[in-house]
């Protein structure tokens, strides 16, 4: 973090927690709203746990690190705690006095809708039927044909690996369901591409462009045995973002070209 990032993130501290903390090891204190600033900065930018803040104090010149925190978004978290040490070099100097911020749910946002997706020579159907806005968060839900119900019959019987000398393995059954799996996924995609949200104040974003704790910009909940996958007809897309969305000021949703009221 840079120390203007770190000075524009103090901007936001309410003046209530301007007031010194104690100190640990030194008699010497430092302004809590360093701490609550580094707070709000790192949890906006999405740091990972075991971040560390590099920046300087004006009065003692001493590097500050070392700022562990939980994951907010991990089930059960009641708060995130953060700890500064001051090093002079790789030496511990002194320690300051924890800050914990609590976790408290968030709101949510839905719109119920029912976008068809072009099938494109796809087998099966495909809708969006419904958003969920999060404030770290963004899912939109599809629901469509299962895979037992577009199957040719050979495509579904129990069939062995088959194993060549250059290491490739094939089984028709398996490949015949992860090639319908990857269709769905690229007609989500493409649905998706131009999702966005729009505010009271008549901006909007794409969700796609905004920026993400993951490498994709989505994520799925695919998964299970191939007896479950086969008779799976719905799933949800998930963009977890990595800064929060004002849910204050989200009014709607396009997606697939259709624009959906946010309630």
């Amino acid at each position: 973090m840079r120390p203007e990032e770190l000075s524009e993130a103090m901007q936001s501290v309410p003046p209530e927690f301007l007031e010194e903390s104690e100190m640990y090891n030194r008699k010497r204190s430092l302004p809590r709203a360093l701490l609550i600033a580094a707070a709000l900065a790192l949890c906006t930018a999405g740091a990972a746990a075991g971040a560390s803040l590099e920046t300087r104090d004006d009065t003692c010149q001493w590097d500050i690190g070392s700022l562990d925190y939980g994951r907010a978004y991990t089930l059960g978290v009641e708060h995130i705690a953060f700890g500064l040490t001051l090093r002079r070099g790789l030496e511990p100097v002194c320690q300051y006095a924890p800050v914990e911020i609590p976790v408290t749910p968030a709101g949510t946002l839905c719109a119920e809708i029912g976008v068809p997706l072009p099938q494109d020579g796809y087998r099966g159907e495909m809708r969006a039927v419904g958003v969920q806005v999060h404030a770290s968060y963004v899912e939109v839900d599809f629901a469509f044909s299962p895979f037992q119900a577009v199957a040719a019959p050979a495509e579904l019987a129990d069939t062995e690996d088959i194993r060549y000398p250059d290491g490739r393995v094939e089984n028709p059954t398996r490949d015949a369901l992860v090639e319908y799996l990857d269709s769905l996924s690229l007609r989500a995609d493409a649905a998706l591409a131009d999702t966005a949200l729009h505010y009271a104040d008549g901006s909007s974003k794409l969700i796609a462009a905004m920026p993400s704790q993951y490498t994709g910009s989505w994520v799925h909940d695919l998964e299970g045995t191939l007896e479950a996958l086969r008779a799976q007809d719905s799933a949800a897309l998930r963009h977890v973002t990595r800064q929060a969305v004002d849910l204050s000021q989200a009014v709607s949703v396009t997606i697939g070209g259709v624009s959906c009221p946010l309630r």
